[in-house]
């Protein structure tokens, strides 16, 4: 949480910024710099409970007309990255999501089945499937979300929104920490200057 609010306040104000949470210290660490925080109910707090209902409640308590979801999983995102997708939503209002270039091509994406031995590629192609050759695909990166109000008042969550604009980020900005190993290698980013956090 740290680096995403210090981020944050590189970019915007402490009093537009606001932390929703169960946790008393994550709370706490929030007041200590100055920016809101609201106490998020135990039916949001939930390992499986969606983002929509937690920015909904959010936005109920402060009455705000949008809001950008910054989520703590995403230290390496950068202050310009929020200005940036900022600027790009006041120009016309259109809910936008993070994404990065895909890692691998979707052809190359399969499914397992568990009763089959037999893959099913989530792309059906008969054509080759060399890199090379293969159009460039896209996925959300998980760093920014961000959406008006009224987007926000009937969503789980912004995938299936329509009009939903990208907003691309690099692959080292993107890194998404959800394991041990993805925080094992957003050390070694830091370590050989790859990446920065709270820039």
């Amino acid at each position: 949480m740290h680096w995403t609010l210090v981020t944050a306040l590189k970019t915007v104000p402490a009093e537009s910024i606001v932390v929703s949470s169960d946790d008393a210290d994550a709370l706490a660490y929030a007041r200590n710099l100055d920016v809101s925080v609201i106490q998020r109910p135990a039916e949001l707090a939930r390992d499986n409970t969606p983002i929509g209902p937690v920015v909904r409640h959010a936005l109920n308590e402060t009455g705000s007309q949008a809001a950008i979801v910054l989520q703590v999983t995403s230290p390496f995102r950068r202050s310009h990255h929020i200005a940036d997708a900022i600027r790009q939503f006041s120009r016309d209002g259109r809910p936008l999501a993070s994404v990065v270039r895909a890692e691998h091509p979707i052809e190359w994406h399969c499914e397992w089945p568990a009763d089959s031995e037999e893959l099913k590629f989530v792309h059906q192609t008969s054509g080759s499937l060399r890199r090379q050759e293969c159009k460039p695909w896209y996925r959300l990166n998980g760093a920014i979300f961000l959406a008006s109000a009224q987007t926000w008042s009937d969503q789980d969550a912004l995938m299936g929104v329509h009009g939903l604009r990208p907003f691309l980020m690099d692959p080292a900005s993107s890194l998404d920490i959800d394991s041990e190993w993805d925080l094992a290698f957003g050390e070694f980013l830091v370590a050989t200057g790859r990446a920065q956090v709270g820039q």
